[in-house]
């Protein structure tokens, strides 16, 4: 009886160990996983060439310096560490570089393209995407002019150089020193923290200036600019643009066409420019020069110079010690 029961309990020792072996075996065979999905299509240490099928493929790189093509179909894919080349090709798809300087590129599609970590270029191609530099001096883009399609594009913490091209993008340049341009169609731009550049490219964009120092340029279209928080140089470019400078010591120019302009809390220095203009210096000691055009300037407080130019002009020097030219109308102006 003892002898049976001793041996029962060998057995389901023996049996418990051969589960824990077996588990072991399972869980060091799992494959690896892309955006938590187990890979079909794996690489390995080494600089691979990975081709995708006509089907939806999840293809992880692993180590080394790795070309990836995803071809057709819905598909997922993670380069790992070095530097990848990727493309996606035609599908929704999702990729993703991992540390390393890689090159993505999206292809026909609404797809998913995050840089990760390292010095990586992006490009979004046809198709709705979103696209994600991550961390480091990433370089993103739709690849070429002619592929349409609205795209979100995030910059992350490095100096970014980001473009938009067709399309309504919604882009954030995220911290660092970046320079955007949205290109054609009506953008919305951010620039973040950093001291930026940003061209808004024909269409009728809205651009947000951000906390650094950052020359703006509407250009074409019938733009809506705020210089943000530091000391900005915002040029709106032809069109009927209205741009609004914050706290900084901002210059603005409204160039062409009929602009409305407000200057903000700091000693600005305003250009209206050609066209019939409305601008307003708000706070601070400003500058206002009308241009051509019949044009309309308010002083603000503060000790304000405001010069009506060509054209028949509307000067109001309101509060502060305040000198007024070359307008046809003048009030609440110190010297005439």
């Amino acid at each position: 009886m003892n002898a049976n029961m001793n041996m029962t309990k060998r057995s389901m020792v023996v049996i418990a160990a051969a589960y824990m072996t077996m588990g072991t075996v399972a869980a060091a065979q799992a494959p690896p996983t892309c955006r938590g999905f187990p890979a079909t299509i794996i690489g390995t240490d080494g600089d691979d060439v990975l081709m995708g099928t006509p089907g939806d493929d999840v293809i992880v790189g692993l180590d080394g310096n790795d070309r990836i093509e995803g071809g057709d179909g819905k598909d997922r894919i993670c380069g790992g560490p070095g530097n990848d080349i990727i493309d996606g090709g035609p599908g929704n798809d999702a990729l993703e570089g991992g540390p390393g300087d890689d090159l993505i590129e999206g292809g026909p599609g609404n797809d998913f393209l995050a840089g990760e970590a390292g010095n990586d270029t992006l490009y979004g191609g046809d198709g709705n995407d979103i696209i994600q530099g991550e961390f480091q001096n990433d370089e993103m883009s739709r690849a070429h002019r002619d592929q349409a399609g609205s795209d979100a594009i995030y910059g992350g913490p490095g100096n970014d150089f980001i473009e938009g091209f067709d399309g309504n993008d919604t882009i954030d340049g995220g911290p660092g020193k970046n320079l955007i341009k949205g290109q054609y169609g009506n953008d919305l731009i951010k620039s973040g923290l950093g001291n930026n550049v940003i061209e808004g490219g024909p269409g009728n964009d809205v651009i947000k200036g951000g906390l650094g120092n950052n020359v703006i340029k509407g250009q074409y279209g019938d733009d809506v600019i705020e210089g943000g928080f530091g000391n900005n140089i915002v040029e709106g470019g032809p069109g009927n643009d209205r741009i609004k400078g914050g706290p900084g010591n901002d210059y603005i120019k409204g160039q062409f066409d009929d602009d409305v302009i407000e200057g903000g809390s700091g000693n600005d220095f305003i250009d209206g420019g050609p066209g019939d203009d409305r601008m307003k210096g708000q706070l601070g000691d400003d500058r206002i020069i009308a241009g051509g055009g019949n044009d309309l300037i308010e002083g603000g407080p503060g000790n304000d110079v405001l010069d009506g130019d060509d054209g028949y002009d509307t000067l109001k020097g309101q509060a502060g010690y305040d000198e007024c030219y070359n307008g046809e109308t003048n009030s609440g102006c110190e010297v005439k």
